[in-house]
């Protein structure tokens, strides 16, 4: 009983000490860029956006953004949220404390299934003021679970952080399971819109053959080339209308840091 009895105690007070000083504040924050194809969509798709922003110091924590849909307008409203924690030595953070660095998040903002026609994005920005991104979605050619069959890719990587200098190369991983279908380089479609490059591994279906279960991996590289400075979206599209998005970036080589030499050189 004692020991029971001091196990609730101790439960309590660390609970309290947590609350006392780690409290969690949300509060708004402001986006520097919202990214999304602006076509491509149909109305069997499932359509996000991706904000992209900074946040001021690391001791905010990125949460989920939120909407509002105006049906009339096809307008959507965004806000974005982040945790403010209270720790003693976010309260007052000094110069050159690394606590004051900036932090850079990306989240992901599922709208779901929405009507045929045109929409508009509208959020705010902390040095452009109100800004608007605008997208559309078709209406479905077919009644079917998506326009194309894409392959189950379950993920696409690319370093966050590229130079202009090299080739950006995006690598897609997953698992086929059936022998009636194959993911070949020459049907991965590239399309490029500015800031936002869609990926589309469309499968090739085996017609009239008895189908059997297999576990095959999906191991392919797209190439994007060389890239000029700036913030983009990587977005994958997968089986069942669904996507994986990545946002990276590609920054100028580091010829500013010649002459350090505890600057570590990159190949």
């Amino acid at each position: 009983m004692k020991t029971f009895t001091f196990l609730v105690v101790l439960a309590l007070t660390t609970g309290l000490f947590a609350d006392q000083y780690n409290p969690l504040k949300a509060e708004e924050v402001m986006v520097e860029a919202v990214y999304t194809a602006p076509r491509g969509f149909d109305d069997n798709d499932s359509v996000q956006l991706v904000l992209a922003g900074k946040l001021t110091n690391l001791c905010y924590e990125a949460l989920n953004a939120t909407y509002k849909l105006d049906k009339d307008t096809n307008t959507v409203t965004l806000k974005q949220y982040a945790y403010k924690h209270q720790y003693p030595e976010c309260n007052k953070i000094e110069p050159g404390n690394y606590l004051g660095t900036s932090l850079r998040f990306s989240t992901v903002l599922t709208l779901g299934r929405l009507a045929a026609g045109d929409y508009r994005v509208v959020f705010q920005t902390p040095a452009q003021g109100v800004k608007a991104v605008t997208f559309n979605v078709a209406k479905a050619s077919k009644i079917s679970i998506d326009e194309n069959l894409y392959a189950p890719v379950s993920s696409a990587f690319i370093p966050e952080v590229i130079y202009e200098t090299v080739n950006a190369e995006v690598v897609l991983s997953g698992a086929l399971e059936s022998t009636c279908v194959t993911l070949e380089a020459k049907d991965i479609e590239v399309i490029k819109f500015k800031n936002v490059i869609v990926i589309l591994p469309k499968l090739k279906v085996f017609e009239g053959q008895a189908c059997r279960p297999t576990v095959k991996p999906i191991g392919e590289v797209v190439s994007l080339g060389k890239m000029t400075e700036g913030e983009y979206l990587i977005h994958v599209r997968t089986k069942t209308g669904n996507a994986i998005n990545r946002v990276f970036r590609v920054i100028k080589d580091d010829d500013d840091f010649k002459g350090y030499p505890d600057f570590p050189p990159h190949n």
